[in-house]
């Protein structure tokens, strides 16, 4: 362990020697039961959803990811992702998914530019790990994450007329094999229920058609059902790289702003 090692991940193991990217199954239960207990803070527990169930669930999905992005500002917890990155075979195509689990920051720290950095590495991780395989994000996603996606690319949304028929063939087969998949009415119950979930349209006008999009097939989504997302990683690097510019400069801005007016 080098000197500055966070207290909580004492004796755990970084993947690929990134800061803040930990290796799940070195956690301890006392990480595990911190990490679980930020994610409830942020995004709340449906009333049916028994509390101690979840972090066994929880252990058990972060457990067989290949990492977890944990966010400190100050020794606090600030933000956390987990990935789960795996190849199918598919209708004779050979696919590289990476599929989010538990992503949630801390309300003070959305408009950071880290979670979109950390992303961006894992994906060309991926990228080079398997280059014959054709990549793509999956995942289950409450609408704020829908938009954050849609910022760097289209995003498909389940039975989505924009995909080709392999795609949707992939989307049917990955949703059917998510946990907490109702085929009835196409959405993912997840054990969560959003605390304060946005219901403002946002100002972007990029933003727009997709907000409308998420809510006219999911509508209750703020109950703790979220939608199946589909997204091409190719030619995602520079749309990223924009991104990532973008929000590391209005922080700078911002701060500055701050500290002239102080």
């Amino acid at each position: 362990m080098t000197p500055n090692t966070p207290r909580r991940f004492e004796g755990a193991r970084r993947w690929l020697s990134l800061p803040g990217h930990w290796q799940p199954k070195t956690l301890s239960e006392a990480t595990l039961r911190e990490l679980c207990a930020f994610r409830v803070s942020i995004m709340g527990l449906r009333p049916e959803t028994d509390p101690e169930q979840d972090y066994l669930a929880f252990r058990q999905t972060l457990r067989r990811c290949e990492f977890v992005w944990v966010d400190e500002v100050g020794g606090e917890l600030a933000g956390m992702y987990a990935v789960v990155l795996r190849t199918l075979e598919h209708e004779g195509a050979q696919f590289a998914i990476w599929e989010g689990e538990y992503a949630c920051v801390s309300p003070h720290h959305r408009k950071g530019w880290k979670i979109v950095l950390s992303v961006a590495t894992s994906l060309a991780y991926m990228r080079l790990r398997h280059r014959r395989h054709r990549p793509y994000i999956f995942g289950a996603a409450y609408l704020p994450s829908f938009l954050l996606l849609h910022r760097v690319g289209a995003v498909y949304l389940h039975d989505d007329p924009a995909m080709s028929a392999s795609e949707r063939s992939l989307m049917a087969r990955l949703s059917s094999e998510y946990r907490g998949w109702d085929p009835t009415t196409g959405t993912i119950v997840l054990p969560t229920r959003p605390i304060q979930p946005r219901t403002t349209p946002p100002s972007e006008p990029s933003l727009r058609q997709p907000w409308e999009r998420y809510l006219a097939r999911n509508p209750r989504w703020y109950e703790g059902r979220a939608n199946a997302v589909l997204k091409p990683i190719s030619g995602l690097g520079a749309a990223i790289a924009r991104e990532t510019v973008r929000l590391s400069s209005r922080r700078f801005f911002a701060s500055r702003r701050r500290r002239d007016a102080a």
